[in-house]
């Protein structure tokens, strides 16, 4: 008992899971388990032995949920839990404002790690999907290959003449996306037709927590409303359009020994 009193609910109740979710499933191993939700196998063992301090981050409870519920589509993995659990309320915090239909697919990470995978699946994923020929504009020649990949994937498909993702809105792992971020910025103003309306800034400063604290409600709300903006029936286009929202400290993050 001594040893639960220094984990969170948080730890605790996706302890509780994992436990129930390998007694059922005595072929898997938490190394397989590790493989199968995208969590590292020592991030999966520290919440297993309870020897973490530190509540795990928000995609980590994603990974792990999602895949012992079998449910990719987020707004619907909250659904299945209590509003009172820790759990619930880690995955609120950070994915409540997100599209409704937006899905986490453990599986997608590894191939999106590929910067040309990343993109044409990006522009893939519009509403009105891409063409063939506005790929290889951006990319190159190359990129036919890159295509052809992920049709036969069939990650991708082709209907009419246009690309289309078969998952329209999904999530990546933060440290991926961040990966791509760079490859984003590197059409910033580039050629649009809309240049004078693009916008890249960039602001540090030393401030209290009071004032982080808000700032971070002020970018939720932006958020909300821009997600809530992009996804309306009529809003849909040709113009490819990207959003980055990055907000964090220039601290060391804690170490979890």
């Amino acid at each position: 008992m001594e040893e639960e009193k220094k984990n969170s609910k948080l730890v605790l109740e996706l302890k509780a899971l994992l436990e129930e979710y390998l007694g059922q499933h005595h072929s898997i191993s938490l190394h397989g388990f590790s493989k199968k939700c995208g969590v590292s196998f020592s991030t999966l063992r520290r919440i297993h032995n309870l020897k973490t301090k530190e509540d795990p981050a928000p995609l980590t409870v994603l990974g792990i949920v999602s895949t012992i519920k079998k449910e990719s589509n987020i707004h619907q993995l909250m659904s299945l839990f209590d509003h009172a659990s820790a759990i619930y309320k880690s995955l609120f915090r950070s994915y409540s404002f997100f599209n409704k239909c937006l899905a986490y697919k453990p599986d997608l990470n590894e191939v999106l790690s590929d910067r040309e995978y990343y993109i044409v699946y990006k522009l893939a994923a519009n509403i009105s999907g891409t063409t063939r020929r506005n790929i290889v504009d951006l990319l190159g020649n190359p990129a036919e290959f890159k295509i052809d990949e992920l049709l036969r994937k069939e990650l991708i498909y082709e209907e009419s003449g246009r690309l289309h993702a078969v998952q329209k809105n999904f999530s990546l792992p933060g440290a991926l996306g961040l990966k791509h971020i760079p490859e984003l910025l590197r059409f910033v103003g580039s050629g649009s037709s809309f240049v004078d309306k693009t916008m890249f800034r960039s602001i540090s400063e030393s401030i209290s927590k009071e004032v982080y604290d808000e700032v971070w409600r002020i970018q939720v709300d932006a958020t909300k409303r821009i997600v809530s903006l992009i996804n309306k029936k009529d809003s849909a286009g040709e113009i490819p359009f990207f959003y980055v929202c990055v907000l964090d400290t220039m601290e060391a993050p804690p170490t979890d020994n």
